[in-house]
């Protein structure tokens, strides 16, 4: 879905609207594969941040409550972002554009702002949606655990009363008392009390 979404944004901004003569000869598919594959390369950036996130800083920082660390590997996971997004926006870019664009030169005004729009600003949006998305799930089985730990506690509970009490033994115990009462035994007190 992500990559549908990144796929069209780069189509509808970065595709031009007015063609000159010499754009008009370049056909709409090769637009597409061009924007299609620049979108790629731009999401397996966002993809390698979001799992460094979520099975390493979250994990080790975050949920351990090492605030300092964690604000730490994000900033520097940030400058990552901004350097891949400025690699690929200085060097794979172009190829590309030479590949399925052949004699035409995308005007690369301030490399530096789309590279952090597409490295960085974009892949901000999905790690913030992926963490959200972890933690509630996160969430959702510590709320799963701690209910199965309480039904647990309480069928164990259940089961220790169970065999305290013994109602066979109890029912045999009760009816013994009852025909040595009917008999008027002497020891239908006693039996009784114990």
């Amino acid at each position: 879905t992500w990559w549908v979404y990144f796929w069209l944004s780069s189509y509808f901004f970065y595709t031009p609207v007015v063609l000159t003569a010499k754009e008009k000869e370049i056909s709409v598919w090769n637009w597409n594969m061009n924007d299609l594959l620049r979108s790629f390369f731009m999401l397996s950036i966002h993809l390698l941040a979001c799992y460094v996130l979520l099975y390493f800083l979250r994990p080790k920082f975050l949920q351990q409550q090492k605030y300092f660390s964690f604000t730490a590997g994000i900033l520097l996971l940030f400058g990552f972002l901004f350097a891949a997004g400025y690699f690929i926006s200085t060097f794979i870019f172009p190829l590309i554009d030479k590949s399925f664009i052949p004699n035409f030169d995308r005007a690369r005004k301030n490399v530096v702002w789309a590279s952090a729009d597409r490295g960085l600003l974009s892949a901000i949006k999905i790690m913030v949606v992926a963490l959200v998305i972890k933690s509630l799930k996160y969430w959702w089985i510590k709320q799963k655990e701690q209910e199965k730990l309480e039904r647990e506690k309480l069928n164990a509970e259940l089961q220790l009363l169970k065999a305290q009490i013994r109602p066979d033994f109890l029912f045999s115990t009760l009816d013994n008392i009852c025909q040595y009462a009917e008999s008027s035994s002497t020891k239908t007190p006693v039996m009784l009390i114990q």
